[in-house]
């Protein structure tokens, strides 16, 4: 069956953030049960180091998922990715994930997947801004998901 861009994107990216969203919600489900302060402090330091950031690791996959477009317009799609990569790696996978299920059902030129940022260097000019515009729409549909499935902590505010 033959699908438009805008429905793999969206197939892509409902999947990936709403497997965030479930991880999130099985860890603490996991620390309601256990009741354990100890557990909830290893969890806590373990989203620390795993995104390289403090805080909620829902909450910095939504503010990453958020500002990646315009991350990509501002500074280019190998320096946004190479970025998103040390700062938050759960983002990266599932953004890697999203523009890969494009490639695969309509591979541009040589470039087949992009599993890795030093591939994209050997790209020419031509397919490297088309690949930068696929780029945004995958994170763009990324974000829309993101705003509605990973709360606001803001929102109740």
């Amino acid at each position: 069956m033959i699908k438009t861009r805008s429905q793999i994107y969206a197939e892509a990216a409902i999947k990936v953030v709403s497997e965030w969203a479930s991880n999130k919600e099985n860890a603490e489900n996991e620390n309601a049960t256990n009741g354990n302060a100890v557990n909830e402090n290893a969890t806590n330091e373990n989203a620390e180091s795993e995104n390289g950031e403090e805080g909620d690791p829902k909450q910095n996959l939504r503010s990453t998922a958020i500002s990646f477009p315009a991350q990509i317009q501002t500074c280019g799609l190998l320096q946004a990715l190479a970025f998103v990569e040390k700062k938050n790696e759960t983002y990266a996978k599932g953004f890697k994930t999203v523009l890969n299920e494009r490639l695969n059902s309509n591979p541009l030129g040589n470039v087949a997947s992009i599993a890795k940022v030093d591939s994209l260097f050997d790209l020419n000019a031509v397919d490297y801004m088309i690949l930068s515009r696929m780029a945004i729409e995958a994170a763009t549909w990324i974000k829309r998901y993101a705003a509605i499935v990973l709360p606001d902590p803001n929102a109740d505010q």
